[in-house]
Order: C-alpha cells, then sequence, then structure tokens
C-alpha cells in the first residue's frame, strides 16, 4: 500500500524489534484476559477486544523501539508504513487463528472430543434446564458427570444423570469425579449459602459459576458465560 523504500533492511535487522512486538501482543492479549476462553461469545465483541489489544501493544512498541534501542546496535529504522502492515496483519490472523481454534473445538466437542466434567449443584427444577440445555448444545463442551442437591436422598437421577451426593460431600465427589466444572444453580438460597457453596468447590482448578442470580452475590472480577440464551 505504500511506495518502498530505497533501503530495505534485512530481516535479521527487525529480529529484536519483532522479539519485543510478539511479548508485548500476548502481555496485552493477558491482560485483556484474551486467554480465559468463554464457551459463548460474540464474534464481533471478540474482534473489537483483539484489536483494541494489538493496537495497544502495536503502539507501545512503535515508542519503546525508539527508545530502547536508539544508538545501539539493534537500532533500526521503523518507518510507519511497517506500524501499518505490523498492525493489520496481526490483527487479520490473530483472529483468523481464533476462529479457526473456535471451530475445530466445537466439531470436536460435538463428538464427545476435549470436554470438561461437569457438575451441577443445586435445585432439581434448574438443574433439570441446565440438563437439557447442555444435552441441545453439545458444542458447548460438557461432560455432565452428576447432581448434586441439598436433600435428595428418594432422588436417584434427574433427567438421566445421576444423583451423587450432598452439599457436604462436595470435596470428595470433585476429587473422586475429577471434576472440571461446577454450575451452583441455586433458587432463593441465602448469600452466606452460595458462599459456602463456594468454598467447598474450590478444589484445585475447578471452575465454578453461579446460575442464575449471579449478581445478587457475588461482587469483584467476574466472566459472565449465557447457555443456550439462560
Amino acid at each position: 500500500f505504500f511506495r518502498i523504500p530505497d533501503r530495505v533492511p534485512p530481516l535479521v535487522d527487525y529480529v529484536p524489534t519483532i522479539i519485543m512486538h510478539i511479548t508485548t501482543i500476548l502481555l496485552m492479549m493477558y491482560i485483556s484476559r484474551l486467554y480465559h476462553p468463554r464457551r459463548t461469545f460474540s464474534r464481533i465483541d471478540m474482534m473489537r477486544q483483539v484489536a483494541a489489544a494489538i493496537t495497544m501493544g502495536t503502539v507501545l512498541v512503535f515508542g519503546l523501539q525508539d527508545l530502547i534501542f536508539r544508538d545501539s546496535p539493534y537500532e533500526v529504522d521503523y518507518p510507519r508504513s511497517l506500524f501499518f502492515y505490523v498492525w493489520l496483519f496481526s490483527v487479520v490472523m490473530v483472529f483468523a487463528a481464533r476462529e479457526l481454534h473456535r471451530i475445530t473445538l466445537g466439531w470436536m466437542r460435538r463428538r464427545g472430543i476435549a470436554r470438561d466434567n461437569l457438575l451441577i449443584v443445586g435445585t432439581e427444577r434448574i438443574a433439570r434446564e441446565l440438563i437439557e440445555t447442555f444435552r441441545n448444545q453439545p458444542e458447548l463442551g460438557y461432560n455432565i458427570v452428576g447432581v448434586v442437591g441439598k436433600d435428595w436422598r428418594s432422588k436417584k437421577q434427574v433427567s438421566g444423570v445421576p444423583f451423587i451426593g450432598l452439599y457436604n460431600d462436595l470435596p470428595e465427589i470433585i476429587d473422586n469425579y475429577q471434576i472440571e466444572q461446577v454450575i451452583i444453580a441455586v433458587s432463593d438460597a441465602r448469600r452466606n449459602e452460595i458462599a459456602d457453596l463456594v468454598t467447598l468447590c474450590q478444589r484445585g482448578r475447578v471452575d465454578i459459576k453461579v446460575y442464575p442470580d449471579l449478581f445478587s452475590y457475588i461482587a469483584g472480577d467476574m466472566n459472565v458465560d449465557e447457555f443456550g440464551g439462560k
């Protein structure tokens, strides 16, 4: 898109700047939580977040390389046209790679591959709704291991999913069944009851979600996932 300079430095001269660029972009994407993927998301929002992180990183590198590498063996001409090319191709390639990853992961999950073991904690009505949602959307990637309730001794299963214990059994169940995802689905629960359940589920790297009244119970940094419009 631009006139080619009279003298183009060899690619090797740009290696230090390339390393700085990649490192800065990775850092900006990590800060933007782009390495904490959601199961459902808007492509427009993803494109916006990717473009914002890459733009910030590219602008930083454009200024830092002049400050850090000036009067050093690594100093190299960094024209504005190169700034444009770096930004454009970074945005396009990162978004394309993420879209390919999303398609591949969805294909695998629909075939029962790369799924997370899921435990549903809570009332029978909400548990049944969640089970039907996940069965209708296998691309979400959940393998429903069982349901845990407050007092369901007369129940053996919910919509074909086994009832495997009570609230106090949660630490042992999570360890024994290698649970990776927990959804707490307790209707009309007190705030301290939700906090107690979250504490019981905090085992290793288990990802805990609260359904449906998340904002009523927990404040602070959080992500919100949508399950089939619910």
